[in-house]
């Protein structure tokens, strides 16, 4: 009997440890839409290093965050306090180009906006055809879910 024990331990204690790992630190998700595009393409596989388990964000990093109650994944552009503003060419984070946008395609009105401490402005790799900050601006930094540790491209 007690070899029938150790014998269902360790399959037992395997799918616990795959559980927490999966659905407590790690999440996965496929990349919708060509917002994220030329990095990540519709179809990309992510893994997520979901928070409070990464360390400190900064601009550049790559997350889930929940909008609207959806998650999508944007680039976080700046960290509060910061002032941005956007046209047709540009995404400027305290008067320095941020982003350059390609001329001719169609993007939000020009606007501007400050992102509060503990806020981020979020933006898509592609602005022509990302709803990000611009859209529904600035996101509070509880709002990420995650921070994207991993790719894995289609082979397609």
């Amino acid at each position: 009997m007690l070899s029938l024990w150790r014998l269902l331990l360790w399959p037992v204690l395997a799918f616990a440890v795959f559980f927490l790992f999966r659905f407590v630190v790690f999440d996965i998700y496929v990349v919708r839409g060509q917002s994220m595009s030329p990095t990540l393409p519709q179809g990309t596989l992510v893994l997520i290093l979901r928070s409070p388990f990464f360390s400190a964000l900064s601009a550049g990093n790559i997350v889930m965050v929940e909008n609207n109650h959806e998650r999508i994944v944007k680039r976080i552009l700046a960290l509060g306090p910061a002032h941005v503003e956007w046209n047709d060419r540009v995404i400027r984070v305290n008067g320095r180009d941020a982003y350059p946008i390609t001329p001719g395609q169609p993007v939000p009105l020009p606007g501007n906006t400050f992102v509060d401490k503990n806020m981020v402005f979020l933006s898509g790799d592609n602005p022509q055809e990302s709803i990000d900050s611009r859209s529904f601006g600035p996101r509070p930094i509880n709002s990420i879910l995650g921070r994207v540790i991993f790719v894995f491209h289609p082979f397609w």
